[in-house]
């Protein structure tokens, strides 16, 4: 295995163990923007790490209607990938690649008899289990209350009034808008990635207001 993947699993995947005795049960893949990897009811016949790159996971609706369920990155995996491997289930969305990623991959025999071994690599399934957990369930927040990136952009405007550079915490925003942290940070990142504002600790600074002003007239 090439040595700069080498390196980068032992920081992002420290508990699975690179040695002469199963350096050869693992398999680094790139893997192309645009492409689907999974498709609902596809089985999943490896399991995949995210060294570099971004993977989308969304829901298709018979109208074809899509809803993005979450995203994985760096130094992640797809829980519902780990979910279906191990109750031997079709996977339940699809997941496309949104940037060329990188990625380690298992094959299904070799992740589950870790499983049952590998403590470390327990804990970073259960881990990655809470957080989607959460991510859903703030997803499904956002759809019942609805337009709260609205909400979020008309607080962002209003605070924001004469000046382009905000001292607020996503805490702050979530507090004042009376709903979870977690939602007002998965708006501000999608705020980030479309370039309408820029976030560094404890500031938010905007870059289009224009575009913040035209989503807060949708109707």
């Amino acid at each position: 295995m090439d040595k700069e993947y080498t390196q980068l699993i032992r920081k992002l995947f420290p508990f699975l163990i690179i040695d002469k005795g199963n350096e050869n049960l693992m398999n680094i893949a790139k893997i192309p923007a645009g492409r689907i990897v999974f498709q609902e009811g596809e089985a999943c016949e490896v399991i995949a790490f995210i060294l570099k790159g971004v993977i989308r996971v969304s829901k298709i609706g018979k109208s074809g209607k899509e809803l993005n369920l979450y995203r994985v990155s760096s130094g992640e995996s797809c829980i519902l990938m780990i979910s279906s491997t191990l109750a031997t289930i079709g996977y339940p969305a699809t997941a496309t690649v949104e940037e060329d990623t990188d990625v380690l991959i298992l094959s299904v025999p070799v992740f589950k008899k870790w499983m049952q071994e590998n403590h470390e690599l327990q804990r970073f399934v259960y881990k990655l289990l809470s957080e989607r957990l959460v991510s859903v369930m703030t997803l499904i927040e956002e759809i019942v209350f609805h337009k709260m990136d609205e909400r979020v952009a008309e607080f962002l405007l209003e605070k924001g009034e004469g000046v382009n550079l905000l001292s607020i915490t996503h805490d702050r925003i979530a507090m004042e808008l009376g709903t979870a942290r977690e939602v007002v940070s998965r708006i501000m990142k999608d705020f980030q990635r479309k370039g309408w504002i820029e976030m560094s600790r404890g500031k938010v600074k905007i870059l289009k207001r224009d575009s913040l002003e035209n989503l807060c007239n949708v109707t």
